[in-house]
This record gives C-alpha cells, structure tokens and sequence, in this order.
C-alpha cells in the first residue's frame, strides 16, 4: 500500500509551471519528482509507483490527447490529472471518458489544483484498498457460484450477460436473499472489475446525510463541513455503484441520481462545478416499486432507467436441496476462510436444513451456520448441533437430541432470541420488537455465549 505522504509526478516542459507546482506541492508535504518528456516519465513512473500523475497534454512530440492514450496504454489503472494550455470542452469530456480523473486548464488556482490532486488521491487508494480486498476476501470467481439448479443457472446466465453492458441494473427479492452479492458478481465479471464497488445503504439515514455521502459537499457547505468531502458517487466512478434498498432513498435524492443519470455528472452539496460519473448502477430493493411509483414514494423515470435490466433473486424456500447442499458447503467454507480443513456437515444435518423454510434466506442460514460451527468446534456439524428450534420443527413426532446447554431455561431463552433474530436475518432491533423487549436486553441475552 502506498506510505501515508502522497506523491506526484508531474510532466510538463515548461520549466516555469513544473517549478511552481513543485514548490507548492512539497510546501503541502507531498513527494515530487518532474520531468519534461512523457517515456521519461514512464520510466520515473515504472520505478516509483507514484499515487498521481499530473500530464501536460502538450509535450514535446504530443498532441491531442496521444500522451494521455500512451500513458494508459502502459496502466490502465493510473491516477492521472490533465494539465494543458489549450483545452475545449470536446478534449476535456473525451479524457475524462478515457479514464483521467481530472482536466485543469492553464493557468491553474494552485489551491483548486491541491483540492483536486488530493480527491484523486484519496480516489485511487480506495480503488487499490477496494481491489485487494476484492481479490483477498470475496473470492467471487463466476456466475456459476450462484447455485446448480436449472432456476439458478439462468440467473447465472442473465448475470453474465449483464454484467457485459452497463445498463443499470434493479435486483428484486426478498430481503436476505443474497442480492448485494448478486450486485458484487456483475461487478466482477465486467469490464470495470478493476474499479471500485461502492456500497451504499439508502434506508434509515436521513436525506442530509445521504446526499453528502453520496454526492460529497465543499468546505462550508453547512456549519459542520469543516473540509471538502468526496463522495461516494465520485469515489465510484469508473466502477459500480450499489443503491441497496433504492425504494428507501429519499424522493429528493431519487431525483438528483436521475440527473446524474441523465447528464453523467453532478455537483458536490455547496459547489457549483459540476464533477463527471462513469459509474454502472446497480439497485436492490425488497419492495414492489410498481407500487411505490403510484403511491408517489418512488421517482417514475428513476424506476424506468432501473427496471429496464430486472433481475429477480429467489428466496431460499424456492430453491432446491441441491442448491441448498451447494449454498451450505460454500458459506461453511467462507466462514472458516483461512483454516486448514474444510468443515463439514452430516447428512442428517442437512436434512433438517432442508426441511426448514428460512424466512431470512442466505443470512438466516448462514447465522445459523455460524452458531452450529461454534457449538461443533472442530468436529463435524451434526443435527444436535442446529438451533433447537430448526430440530424440532423438523423432527415432528420424534425425540430430539439435546446438548447439555439445552436443560436450563436461561440457555432456552437465549436461543428462542438468536431463532427470532435469526428469522429478522440479523436486525435485532427488528427481533426486538417482535419479541416485546428491549433491543439492550437481546444484547445482554446473547454477548455470553460461547463456543460449545
């Protein structure tokens, strides 16, 4: 990763220009280097690994925008901000378009120039922190992680296509059926793999807050905006931005991202320049938005620029055992992500899986993965070792096997609370209300558990 003082490269064979940003970035503690000819500073480049490049448009033996195409030749990747002498509105949209992350004119405001190479910084880090985690942790390889059966495949199927285009995408289901991770995989299948995947939850914020993540603000913006902010919107751009739950976005802000849809670019909460987006959307929602739009909760354009790529994901009471067998044996693998040996489970574990209706979906079975791996430790999953709810229900008329943690009625009561908070996949302010409690008390309940 890239050490906390940032650095540039600036390329340029005015000796004047190079001088005077130089000064000003070195006064602001970041590491410079300089030079007047582009393959030499590919060469200073290929050394150095700097975090931004700033590229004269008009150096010697370049014209248009050869150099920019040179340089992203050799990194598709890198940071790059365009400095020229001689730019137009034409020049600037095509390199954003190509992959520059910012397009100044001469003479530049040195302090404008700061704001922006430092948002490209910021930028490009995310970007490298964002991959590696992508490839260390996801491990979202194909569609064919989906699932086995004839249903699955065809999802499968509509992802990959999809994830070819960059339509705008709109995930439907359940909640809990695994449509973030449905989102991930379009990502990692297309083109902009190598870019950002921005998350973004839309429900239980308010607009304020949600358009200073989204959209950033500048300094003074409102009495808290104590600095400029990059929002989410720009960090993403280039790569995909996730709208989970985009029926809960406030309809002030479902209107600012069909502009940004519209016009592919929008404006920073108190600023008045406006900033490109390249980004793919990718939407989720649990709710019908056919309905949203006629009760007027949901914007009709918004939801016509979503749905025109629909895709529905299933819940788990619709998929078959094989796929429950497959889903099973991959969130054990994934929550015992770094061991030796795979775990396993039995057959009449699986079973019992099978004959449960998982309201929750994939976050309920994957809870209830995690409780039965504590309870097992190093052994093999076994039916005694799933919530004592999910055995009873799926064992009618017969005696049910019970640890020794299942005699008292404290250790009934905890696992009555983590079966309802299981059922809410996960919310336990949810399971809270359900219950008729406290959500402090569903805390209390269950941060004593251990490993069994």
């Amino acid at each position: 990763m890239p050490s906390a003082s940032p650095s540039i490269l600036v390329v340029d064979d005015d000796p004047a220009v190079v001088a005077v940003i130089s000064r000003y970035f070195k006064q602001q503690g970041w590491q410079v280097a300089s030079t007047g000819e582009v393959y030499d500073g590919l060469a200073q480049y290929e050394r150095e690994h700097p975090d931004l490049v700033l590229l004269d448009l008009h150096t010697p033996g370049f014209t248009g925008l050869a150099a920019l195409k040179l340089w992203l030749s050799h990194d598709p990747h890198a940071a790059i901000m365009v400095l020229t002498g001689q730019g137009d509105m034409s020049t600037a949209v095509e390199a954003m378009r190509m992959g520059a992350e910012c397009f100044l004119t001469k003479p530049v405001e040195l302090d404008h120039l700061g704001a922006a190479a430092a948002a490209a910084v910021d930028k490009a880090r995310l970007g490298r922190h964002y991959s590696f985690l992508r490839d260390r942790l996801w491990g979202v390889t194909s569609a064919e992680s989906l699932g086995v059966s004839p249903q699955m495949s065809a999802l499968a199927d509509e992802v990959t296509k999809l994830a070819r285009s960059d339509t705008p995408v709109l995930l439907t289901g359940e909640t809990g059926t695994g449509k973030g991770w449905v989102a991930k995989l379009i990502h990692a299948l297309s083109p902009r793999a190598h870019r950002p995947f921005v998350d973004v939850s839309c429900s239980g914020f308010s607009a304020g807050f949600l358009e200073s993540e989204l959209f950033g603000h500048e300094k003074g913006a409102f009495p808290d905006a104590v600095t400029h902010k990059i929002g989410l919107c720009e960090v993403a751009s280039g790569g995909t931005l996730f709208l989970d739950e985009v029926g809960d976005l406030p309809p002030s802000l479902q209107a600012q991202v069909v502009s940004m849809l519209e016009t592919q670019q929008f404006r920073r909460l108190g600023g008045t320049r406006d900033i490109p987006f390249d980004g793919r959307i990718i939407a989720a929602t649990h709710h019908t938005l056919e309905t949203a739009v006629r009760d007027g909760r949901m914007n009709a354009t918004l939801y016509r620029a979503l749905s025109g790529a629909a895709l529905r994901v299933p819940p788990l009471r619709e998929r078959s055992r094989d796929d429950l067998v497959y889903l099973t044996q991959s969130l054990l693998r994934d929550l015992r992500r770094g061991t030796s040996e795979a775990p396993k489970i039995s057959t009449d574990a699986v079973t019992l899986l099978s004959k449960h209706d998982w309201p929750g979906n994939v976050r309920e079975l994957r809870l209830t993965l995690e409780r039965a791996l504590m309870r097992s430790g190093s052994e093999q999953i076994q039916a005694y070792h799933l919530p004592f709810e999910l055995r009873a229900r799926g064992t009618p008329g017969k005696h049910v096997r019970m640890g020794d943690d299942d005699l008292t009625l404290d250790s009934v009561v905890k696992r009555h609370i983590a079966n309802v908070v299981a059922r809410f996949g996960g919310n336990r302010a949810e399971a809270a209300r359900a219950l008729g409690v406290t959500r402090g008390t569903i805390y209390n309940k269950l941060r004593d558990e251990t490993p069994r």
